[in-house]
């Protein structure tokens, strides 16, 4: 009963298609073969997949907005306890 998947191969790869969907399907799986048969192809192919999820997911890994200011945390002078501070500027943490 292993006929199925051949008999779908067959009807993929028929010289005289019945319709011009056979015919569509046909040359679709030829082109996914030839493609699937070059490893460097499937290699950039998984690449491009992986960063495609990447981006998608990007607002799940870093859900702030990167371009919102916090200006009280930006000129906070960071001293330690009970002494001077860090530096003799008392500059910022971020210069």
């Amino acid at each position: 009963m292993n006929t199925g998947p051949r008999r779908w191969k067959d009807w993929l790869l028929s010289d005289t298609p019945a319709s011009r969907r056979q015919a569509a399907l046909g040359l679709a799986y030829r082109r996914w073969r030839r493609f699937a048969g070059n490893p460097l192809s499937v290699f950039g192919f998984v690449i491009l997949a992986l960063l495609i999820i990447v981006a998608a997911s990007g607002p799940l890994i870093a859900p702030h907005d990167p371009l919102q200011q916090v200006l009280s945390d930006c000129l906070r002078v960071r001293r330690r306890t009970g002494s001077a501070p860090t530096s003799l500027a008392a500059t910022s943490s971020r210069g």
